[in-house]
């Protein structure tokens, strides 16, 4: 009886908890951007597509903000007329992070631009909107230096030079 007491908690545990994890890890494509960019700056965007499900195909449209140029698109992507950015995959495929390279333009206004894209996969009824990130801000100034642990070696071994020199100097 004790043990029965025991274990039905343990069994409602454990199915909420499942049922929390089947819910979080549903199919479905995030974009995954820099919080920040600069006028003239080349950046990296993501495209994370998570299958879960067998799916059979799934087709992503992005579209980066007006005026920014993408390129180089990853995973046999391509980019149309209109700028947009599209892949599909129809042949067994996987969960995987599709990228490409955004160019902000010289003279971009600092300001928070928006981006926006779909996409399809066997198991959802028309298009869904891309999730995650959706806005860039872009900041005016050259980009910030901040010296790393190479600089600080450089840094050390001059001054430890300096230092010799100066003692046979002596």
């Amino acid at each position: 009886m004790k043990l029965q007491g025991i274990l039905f908690p343990i069994l409602i545990s454990s199915l909420i908890l499942f049922a929390i994890a089947s819910d979080a890890s549903a199919s479905g494509v995030t974009r995954i951007l820099p919080q920040t960019a600069r006028p003239g700056e080349n950046i990296t965007v993501s495209i994370k597509v998570e299958l879960t499900g067998g799916e059979r195909y799934y087709l992503v449209e992005e579209i980066p903000p007006q005026g920014f140029e993408a390129f180089n698109p990853d995973n046999k992507g391509g980019i149309d007329s209109s700028g947009h950015v599209k892949w599909a995959s129809i042949m067994n495929p996987q969960s995987t992070t599709l990228t490409y390279r955004l160019s902000i333009p010289e003279d971009t206004e600092p300001g928070t631009y928006s981006f926006s894209g779909q996409y399809g996969m066997e198991g959802i009824d028309g298009l869904a909107d891309i999730g995650g990130q959706s806005e860039i801000t872009v900041v005016s100034g050259e980009a910030d230096y901040t010296p790393g642990i190479f600089a600080a070696i450089v840094i050390m071994v001059i001054a430890v030079i300096v230092a010799l020199v100066l003692k046979r100097k002596k």
